[in-house]
């Protein structure tokens, strides 16, 4: 897991106003939940469009600028997610989109530039560890954040 940068929050509070998208979702890296992910998903890009309308934009406009949030919508989707939360980032020139090990609300913003307060906790504290652990049999090597651990993949 890639945690998002201090860097690239900074860049996505400096993009050019505009009809700046911001949608948060909780993802489901298992379980019956992730087939509903994807239905989460198009709903919010749904209200996304409907928000980019009440500020102005035409129906074809706001279908535009939301069309490159298709990339993600694929077959695949849960299989891509496999964190806790989803970022989407959209603008004229802009699109990232970010799957954080924070458990997000679904929360679409529409303003003149992005809505970056749900990332915030990620900045308080993502210091990184690691830990060795031997045993008789073998030698594992882990990576770890306040959010997880993952075992680090040592090559002979």
């Amino acid at each position: 897991m890639q945690l998002i940068s201090r860097e690239e929050i900074k860049a996505l509070i400096e993009q050019p106003k505009g009809n700046c998208v911001s949608i948060y979702m909780p993802t489901h890296p298992a379980g019956p939940e992730v087939r509903q992910d994807p239905i989460r998903f198009q709903n919010l890009l749904k209200e996304a469009e409907t928000r980019l309308i009440d500020a102005g934009l035409e129906q074809k406009e706001a279908i535009a600028l939301l069309e490159k949030s298709h990339e993600i919508d694929t077959q695949e989707f849960g299989e891509q997610m496999g964190e806790q939360g989803l970022a989407i980032f959209l603008s004229e020139n802009i699109f990232r989109y970010y799957t954080l090990p924070i458990d997000f609300q679904e929360l679409v913003v529409v303003t003149d530039r992005f809505h970056i307060k749900p990332l915030l906790p990620i900045l308080n504290g993502n210091g990184r560890f690691y830990m060795l652990a031997l045993s008789q049999n073998a030698v594992r090597f882990f990576e770890g954040t306040c959010y997880s651990v993952n075992e680090v993949n040592l090559s002979h």
